[in-house]
């Protein structure tokens, strides 16, 4: 790492995340309970219901950044909504940890709990890169897959036609994979899932990609999901991470994500 990239890192770690104003008048921030699956920290919110399927999710943040109230307010909901436990897990985080820590503990949680529960993955940015990678390379064979605007290619030029005013978010963005690539090739298919061969794609489950209009991503997002032959939906006016930081066209995307993972959860019954 540069010294430049170094302050860059800093700097993000210590940059706050945005106000969240976005609870509903019903909602808490309160977090789940804290518990161990595989060695690693997990918060668990409990349902009502007494489904056999829960929800292991995987947080966003860049592969850098932690779990936050946004996190947790998302899980809540889920677990009202789908009648299903919710696990959150508390992964490993660069730059102490590049790949393959997180998707390896990811991997490890999801086979804990598929020994007593069906599981669906939940993934945000980057934590929807770490799902689908548990899929395809990791021997995780969940019901579905939720995966939120994933980042999918660590090796693209990152500055290709990107206007002055982007530069700082592209900067951004290349520091996140290269944090998370460590000394591992940027095309390796496990941390650019757009290097995934058919026969890799062909073992993702049911899997539903939800991207903003305005999102950097969008493109290789909406690409990808082509390629796997699995649904994408864009959302008019939102950017990246609009799902969880409630912006945008969130209340549209949460109804579809509810939608979706009730739907997982009615088929495996």
């Amino acid at each position: 790492m540069t010294a430049e990239e170094k302050k860059l890192a800093e700097s993000l770690l210590c940059r706050p995340f945005p106000p969240f104003s976005g609870l509903l008048p019903e909602e808490s921030g309160e977090d789940g309970e804290k518990i161990q699956i595989s060695g690693v920290t997990a918060f668990l919110f409990r349902c009502s219901g007494k489904e056999r399927t829960v929800i292991l999710n995987a947080h966003g943040g860049g592969f850098l950044k932690g779990r936050s109230i946004r996190d947790a307010v998302w899980c809540r909901y889920a677990a009202a909504h789908t009648g299903c436990d919710v696990y959150d897990l508390d992964y490993a985080l660069t730059p102490d940890y590049c790949f393959p820590a997180a998707v390896e503990q990811l991997s490890s949680a999801a086979k804990e709990l598929a020994g007593e529960y069906r599981i669906i993955l939940a993934g945000h940015s980057a934590g929807a890169n770490l799902a689908l990678s548990a899929a395809m390379f990791y021997g995780v064979r969940p019901a579905g897959i939720l995966a939120d605007y994933p980042p999918v290619d660590a090796a693209k030029d990152f500055f290709a036609g990107v206007p002055e005013e982007k530069l700082e978010r592209a900067r951004v963005e290349k520091l996140y994979f290269d944090l998370y690539c460590g000394d591992a090739d940027p095309e390796d298919p496990r941390i650019s899932v757009k290097y995934a061969a058919r026969e890799d794609v062909e073992r993702l489950p049911q899997t539903l990609f939800i991207v903003g209009e305005l999102d950097s991503l969008r493109a290789e997002v909406v690409s990808f999901a082509e390629f796997c032959d699995k649904e994408c939906r864009v959302f008019r006016d939102s950017p990246h991470g609009f799902t969880t930081n409630r912006y945008g066209a969130w209340k549209e995307a949460l109804d579809c994500q509810m939608s979706f993972l009730c739907r997982i959860i009615g088929d495996n019954r």
